[in-house]
């Protein structure tokens, strides 16, 4: 064995170590050296998804999807493992419109990883606030019985959502838009601090007419659009509060 090969495989034993004792900035930056040492080497793709896994293990998924995309798609399980690596990379990076289009394109091509592409477009398309295209992507690879539950569950989410407009155009009467939207504390809190103002400046209104005017001018429009801005983001807490159930029930299902 040559010098160079020596020199290659002792590094790389080196990295592979450290790489499996979770120092992943170090190994990635063994990686690193190794594909610019031996950039012709067989091991060069595996170097490649090697020093891609500790650089998003280390939070760094940006630096990854470069480097990933180098690498052609393969049927073999290196480049199937690129190409998953490449879908959480870019979940990572929040780049949640690529990662659905990528995800369904390589679940057409290649049906042997095709429901860990189809879960990365789909906890994408619950990033997107799409759960209706969530759950079409991946109830179809379920069994009758986590279909079901999955079908169940997205009932129960659209049966329970509240439209923030109306939350907002019901807060004309305080606190009853945060009422719809499941926000009590809130709603006791708008109808006490609305009902409060509008008592004071009709009291000062009769004692001082121009007082009760300029705290009509000062104090209602203030709290009372925001009693109504309020509302509508209770109902948008809401919802997603409702989404996070849905995902954590495709999540179980899934994996």
């Amino acid at each position: 064995m040559s010098l160079q090969a020596q020199t290659t495989a002792g590094v790389q034993r080196l990295a592979d170590s450290l790489l499996e004792a979770g120092h992943y900035t170090q190994a990635a930056a063994l990686y690193e050296r190794l594909r610019w040492f031996a950039p012709v080497d067989s091991m060069a793709n595996s170097w490649i998804v090697k020093e891609s896994k500790c650089l998003i293990s280390s939070q760094q998924s940006d630096k990854a999807i470069p480097l990933l995309r180098r690498m052609p798609f393969g049927y073999d399980t290196l480049h199937r493992e690129m190409a998953v690596l490449l879908l959480q990379a870019y979940f990572d990076t929040r780049d949640f419109s690529t990662v659905t289009r990528m995800g369904k394109k390589l679940a057409a091509i290649d049906t042997l990883y095709k429901k860990r592409y189809l879960t990365y477009a789909c906890m994408a398309w619950m990033e997107l606030g799409r759960e209706d295209s969530a759950v079409q992507t991946v109830v179809h690879l379920m069994d009758s019985g986590q279909a079901s539950r999955v079908k169940m569950a997205y009932s129960e989410f659209t049966r329970k959502l509240k439209k923030p407009r109306k939350a907002y155009r019901l807060s004309m009467i305080p606190g009853l838009g945060q009422l719809y939207a499941h926000d009590g504390r809130n709603a006791v809190n708008a109808f006490l601090l609305n009902g409060g103002i509008i008592t004071l400046v009709a009291t000062q209104t009769v004692k001082s007419p121009p007082l009760g005017i300029l705290l009509f001018l000062q104090l209602v429009p203030r709290y009372y659009a925001g009693n109504m801005r309020n509302a509508a983001k209770s109902a948008v807490y809401y919802n997603r509060k409702q989404s996070e159930k849905l995902r954590s029930v495709l999540e179980r299902e899934i994996w």
